[in-house]
This record gives C-alpha cells, sequence and structure tokens, in this order.
C-alpha cells in the first residue's frame, strides 16, 4: 500500500475510483443446479404486492468495496471519502440475475460503490443457467416430488388461475423490491418504501456460451406436455425469447392495459427516466418514461393519475414534461 501513497495524487485517485465501482464477481451459470442456489433464500420482509415468490437472494450479499480503503490509514480515508462524494453524483449499480432451468431467479449485487436512492444509472443483466426438465418436478420411477417441489406449481412460465405465467411476477418482484429498499435484506413493516430512483435503467438478456443456436428456444416450463418429448430435452431458454417477454409485459405496464396493469405501471411512472433493453449489448428497446407518461391515452383514470404522477416525479428529481 506504500506504493500506493507514493503516486501522484490524480493517479492515486484514479485507482481508487476504480477499485469502487470494480464489480463482484458473477456466479458461475455453469454450476449445478443445488450450488447455484446455495445459500439463498426468499426475501418476506417487507411483503410485496407481486404474487409469485420464488425469487431467491444471496443472503447478506451487499458489496461493500470501499471498506479496505478507509481503513489503511487517515490520508487514504480522507480521499476515498473524497472519492465517494464524487461518485456520489452519478451512482451507478449493477445487478446480476440468473434465469435457473426456466423456474427461479437469482439475483446477485454486483457493485454498490454508494449508499443511496437516487441513481443515475442500473445495470441489470439476464444471465440464463440450465434447461428446464419436468421430471424433476415429480419423479414418477420413485413416486416422490423431485427437487422444484418445492417451489410449488406456479413458478417460471407456468400460468396460474386466470393470471399470467409465473414469470411474469418473478420480473416484477424483483423490481419492486429493489424500488422499495434497494439492495437490502430483510426488513420489518410492509409499508417500507424507501422509493429508490434511477434515471437509465439498462437491461441486458445475455446468451449462455457455449450453447449452439439450434439448442435455444421458447421456454418449457409453460406446458408439461414438452417436458417428455426427446426433441424438447435439454433445450435452453432462447434469451431473444425473454427479452421479447419482458418487453412485452413492461409496454403493458406502460401503457395500463389491464387494471393489474395500472397498478403495476405506476412503479415505472414514479421511479424511472428512461428503460433501455438490450440482448447481448444491441439495443432492443427504448422508453422515455416521461414521454410515456405524456402521450398517454386520456381515460379517466389517467387523468386522475397523471397529475400526481408529475407531482411525484418532480419531488424526486425525475424528468417532467407537463
Amino acid at each position: 500500500m506504500s506504493y500506493l501513497m507514493d503516486l501522484p495524487r490524480e493517479l492515486r485517485d484514479q485507482i481508487c475510483n476504480l477499485v469502487l465501482i470494480a464489480e463482484s464477481e458473477r456466479p458461475d451459470i455453469t454450476a449445478s443446479f443445488d450450488k447455484l442456489i446455495e445459500g439463498r433464500e426468499h426475501y418476506t420482509k417487507p411483503k410485496l404486492d407481486a404474487i409469485c415468490k420464488v425469487v431467491l437472494y444471496l443472503s447478506g450479499a451487499v458489496p461493500q468495496n470501499n471498506l479496505t480503503l478507509l481503513t489503511v490509514n487517515r490520508q487514504l480515508h480522507l480521499e476515498t471519502r473524497e472519492n465517494l462524494k464524487a461518485i456520489a453524483r452519478r451512482p451507478s449499480y449493477s445487478l446480476d440475475i440468473i434465469v435457473l432451468d426456466e423456474i427461479l431467479l437469482l439475483p446477485t449485487w454486483l457493485s454498490i460503490p454508494v449508499m443511496t436512492t437516487n441513481l443515475d444509472t442500473m445495470n441489470v443483466t439476464f444471465r440464463i443457467s440450465g434447461s428446464y426438465n419436468a421430471r424433476k418436478e415429480f419423479d414418477l420411477e420413485m413416486n416422490r416430488d423431485g427437487p422444484y417441489a418445492r417451489w410449488g406449481r406456479y413458478k417460471g412460465f407456468q400460468v396460474g388461475d386466470g393470471g399470467p405465467p409465473a414469470m411474469s411476477w418473478q420480473v416484477y418482484a424483483v423490481l419492486e423490491r429493489f424500488i422499495k429498499v434497494g439492495p437490502a435484506g430483510e426488513i420489518e413493516g410492509r409499508s417500507v418504501n424507501k422509493h429508490f430512483t434511477v434515471k437509465c435503467m439498462k437491461i441486458d438478456f445475455q446468451t449462455p456460451p457455449g450453447i449452439p443456436q439450434e439448442r435455444l428456444g421458447p421456454p418449457l416450463s409453460g406446458s408439461s406436455s414438452f417436458g417428455g418429448r426427446k426433441d424438447t430435452r435439454g433445450r435452453v431458454l432462447d434469451p431473444i425469447y425473454l427479452a421479447d417477454y419482458v418487453a412485452h409485459d413492461l409496454g403493458c405496464m406502460l401503457w395500463f392495459s389491464k387494471d393489474t396493469w395500472f397498478s403495476c405501471g405506476q412503479i415505472l411512472y414514479e421511479h424511472l427516466d428512461e428503460l433501455v433493453l438490450h440482448k447481448d449489448g444491441k439495443e432492443l428497446q427504448r422508453w422515455d418514461i416521461a414521454e410515456q407518461l405524456r402521450n398517454l391515452e386520456h381515460s379517466s383514470s389517467v387523468r386522475k393519475y397523471r397529475p400526481l404522477a408529475w407531482q411525484k416525479r418532480r419531488e424526486r428529481g425525475l424528468k417532467c414534461l407537463d
């Protein structure tokens, strides 16, 4: 560390900033099912509006790169605090989400350089691991539940009683929890809502490495009839299918296509400026949330809601076009 202190301050600041914003190592998507869910849990507090609960977070895993720099010596402590203040002017968080066997979402926080509720950028990656196997729901040969059974029937792309596939609620649960409590773990109280805001949320759907294109396809978890077919066994969820699926849901939320979507869409209108979807780094779709709000059809519900939304956006430092 003495070599670091001998460097010019400008160069030392650059090095320290790289350390502060560096991302943690992402989980290995080639690991086994049991290994990937090890140490993860479903958070129940605060209670969310999302119906599906099949989202498993890595317990207590909040990356903090600043601790080492803050405890080296007094000079580096003061310099690190100054660098953190500079980062806080345009803070960026990174979140990795593994879609495991099509049925589980495994979010992992990779970078949280400063604790704040007002982000400049939120980088989210969706990575696909494994493939759905209907035999893991119930083992007919052994006449017993398989490893999937512990999470119930409503998960992945399986549909509920009159509701959408569970994946819609799983993705929404990640978004809702982030808006309410950010990267925190269990927090008491249903009414807890810190109202995290983001200038630009970027979501990248990544193709799993080493998987040939012919093995990629639509989900198998949506229909039990697919599980035993030889031509689909081992098929992996195509990231473009997942991207289109999430884009459709986000579009419904932003256009308030149904009463449920109206309620869900408010979380976007009141907390985001821009939402951008990518596949393997290539842009697919972009929404300017303020523009969307201004252009919403003039239904009675929208006429009542829009002034309230502009007020909340203004209070939270978001773009307003009223």
